[in-house]
């Protein structure tokens, strides 16, 4: 949104840190704590607290309240995305107001890019109308640091990536401090080129005996691994996201062999650092009087026998530049891959609606949105006057593997439709059918587990045929 205006410049974006923030955030009910143990008050009086402080439950809540009201206060407007808010000469919908700067926030953190005004004049604005004790950053040889995430900048384009602090993950004991380093990795995890993803082990081939649990300090730094790693894929690597995702349904009870893969996608993420990095560009980006034109994809894959939910994910793109994605586990069971087009592309719809209306506030000479799915019973489902559910062959297998929780009504698939449907109308989004191997959705975003559970099906279809030819031989033969 910023590269849209041509007085924008990159170099001129601030980071600011606001220290002790929660004890600025007032409360504003009667709260009672005991003294610490080391003070003389303690086990006589009890203190009553007129601030948040830092460890309690509500304190977050407080503080996004008292920070809310301060940038407020401070000429700020609360977009329709979640944490990023921005400052306009008037109001957004008008043609006559001009947008000023960005403000996205974390936690009590936040960054200001201006847009024909100084931001640190209008961080300082801020600070005048909360009274915080504030520390502002500068980018230094065009780099800037915000969130962990590290931002390469120049006047037409902007690189974000975290290959600081994806080199700096710590690997095993043994494992070597070199990010390309393969002299001492164990035996059952296979050294692969650089730009080789690393596929999850198949489960649909039932072990011979129950695997093998981690200890409790091996879960704990499992864990500990995992979310450092599922930082860098929300954040700049959306081809980490859907191993992350798989990772994360095992990290109560996490096995060696999910040991062994996260290892792999860790190896994969620090082979692959310096050059997996995201870039946008001023070229990508139209001007405010232009029309604006987006690309979506989403895609889902019915998951294993060990877990039947199916597998999601989605990519949100400006020409080159790569803005949002998401890979997840759905929660409904769906009986068809249809279904699963229909629960993962709703998905993307959501956040097209929340999006769709902000953007439309830049481009005001129109926004239009596409989404391209490979599935085209999704697309005769959508366009179907009378939606209903017809008999899937898939149907009863599931029913057999979780009967217990798979929905039963068909007015599920009918509501959930209909409900896209209208979705599509109201924010002006068309959905359209691509080819699987053009599907970004699914080569980018799910590249991981879809991928990986598309290779198990048409494995499992090719011994099925083999057994059946086989099976066809030896009654020939018995006859």
């Amino acid at each position: 949104m910023a590269f849209a205006h041509s007085n924008f410049d990159p170099r001129e974006i601030v980071v600011a840190n606001m220290k002790t923030a929660y004890l600025t955030a007032l409360r504003s009910d009667s709260l009672y704590v005991y003294p610490p143990k080391d003070h003389p008050d303690h086990g006589k009086f009890l203190w009553l607290l007129n601030r948040a402080l830092y460890g309690l439950r509500d304190s977050e809540n407080l503080w996004d309240h008292s920070r809310n009201k301060t940038f407020a206060a401070a000429g700020w407007v609360p977009s329709s995305v979640r944490g990023m808010w921005w400052k306009w000469t008037g109001k957004p919908e008008p043609p006559t107001s001009y947008l000023l700067g960005i403000l996205p926030t974390f936690v009590d953190d936040f960054a200001i890019l201006p847009i024909g005004r100084s931001a640190v004049q209008l961080a300082y604005k801020i600070v005048a109308k909360g009274g915080y004790q504030m520390k502002i950053t500068k980018p230094k040889n065009r780099t800037l640091r915000w969130a962990r995430v590290d931002f390469n900048v120049s006047r037409d384009s902007v690189h974000i990536h975290q290959t600081e602090y994806l080199l700096s993950l710590p690997l095993p004991k043994g494992m070597g401090d070199s990010a390309d380093s393969s002299a001492s990795v164990p035996s059952s995890v296979p050294t692969l080129p650089p730009d080789l993803f690393p596929l999850p082990p198949s489960s649909r081939k039932l072990p011979s005996e129950p695997p093998r649990l981690l200890t409790a300090q091996e879960g704990k730094a499992f864990r500990e691994r995992l979310g450092c790693l599922s930082w860098v894929a929300r954040d700049t690597r959306p081809d980490l996201s859907q191993g992350c995702s798989q990772l994360s349904h095992h990290s109560s009870a996490p096995t060696h062999t999910d040991a062994d893969y996260l290892l792999s996608l860790l190896r994969y993420a620090r082979r692959t650092a310096t050059f997996r990095i995201l870039r946008i560009s001023r070229s990508d980006v139209p001007s405010t009087s232009s029309p604006l034109s987006t690309k979506s994809w989403s895609d889902a894959a019915l998951e294993s026998t060990g877990n039947v939910h199916p597998q999601s994910g989605w990519l949100f793109t400006l020409k080159s530049a790569i803005l949002h994605w998401r890979a997840f586990s759905q929660k409904r069971v769906a009986r068809s891959s249809t279904r699963a087009e229909l629960y993962a592309a709703h998905d993307l719809i959501d956040f097209l609606e929340c999006l769709l209306p902000l953007l439309r506030c830049i481009w005001k000479a129109g926004v239009t949105a596409e989404v391209g799915v490979d599935s085209n019973n999704l697309l005769k489902l959508v366009s179907s006057e009378m939606p209903r559910p017809t008999k899937r062959a898939l149907q009863s297998i599931i029913e057999s593997l979780q009967l217990c929780i798979i929905e039963k009504s068909p007015c599920t698939l009918v509501l959930h439709t209909l409900s896209l449907r209208n979705a599509l109308d109201e924010a002006s989004i068309r959905l359209s059918f691509v080819l699987s191997h053009s599907n970004v959705g699914q080569s980018r975003a799910a590249a991981l587990l879809i991928g990986a559970a598309r290779l198990e099906t048409l494995r499992r279809r090719r011994k099925c045929m083999r057994q059946s030819i086989l099976w066809n031989c030896l009654v020939k033969c018995s006859g």
